[in-house]
């Protein structure tokens, strides 16, 4: 490989990146090769690591997943690829029990949410920060502080998010009973 140039590898990585597209290849394979692949090949690096931290996090590979999202973060293209990304290191680092960074990636992914106007960003990054019945990665947050966030959330929310719009009315509702917000 030393005797390959720059340019010739990064177009096998892409080739063989989507040749293992199309079959039953682990995402993270696919991934590596679409990242290996260069800028050209951005947004398949960023499909595929998102497919592969989705996977990692489903096995109990918290690390893994940390690994993947962050690539995914680091390559998105657009603001909300990289909070999807935030979103997914945020929830892996949870699981990792590190709450402090989880907190304040899961805080960047909601900003970068709220700027750039993506409900379902906004929703899917304050449900990994106060959701889980209040055992999101903010237990300094009050009930009504919870609730607050829930319905701001909930405000962007178009009627078909309904894969959204059930969690958070669940967590807005735990809130509610337990508050007087």
């Amino acid at each position: 490989l030393a005797t390959i140039s720059a340019t010739r590898q990064a177009r096998l990585h892409r080739r063989l990146g989507e040749a293992l597209a199309g079959t039953h290849a682990e995402a993270a394979t696919v991934a590596h090769h679409f990242a290996a692949a260069g800028p050209a090949c951005a947004e398949e690096a960023v499909t595929w690591s998102l497919v592969a931290g989705d996977s990692a996090l489903t096995r109990s590979g918290w690390a893994s997943a940390v690994d993947h999202f962050a690539l995914a973060a680091r390559l998105a293209p657009d603001p909300n690829r990289r909070a999807e990304g935030l979103i997914g290191v945020g929830r892996s680092q949870r699981a990792l029990g590190d709450s402090t960074a989880a907190r304040a990636t899961l805080d960047d992914a909601l900003a970068i949410a709220q700027v750039h106007g993506l409900p379902r960003a906004v929703a899917s990054a304050t449900l990994a920060l106060v959701g889980g019945g209040g055992r999101g990665v903010c237990p300094d947050l009050t009930d009504a502080g919870r609730a607050y966030l829930l319905r701001a959330a909930l405000d962007r929310l178009e009627p078909d998010d309904v894969d959204l719009l059930v969690p958070v009315l669940s967590e807005l509702d735990l809130a509610l009973v337990l508050t007087d917000a």
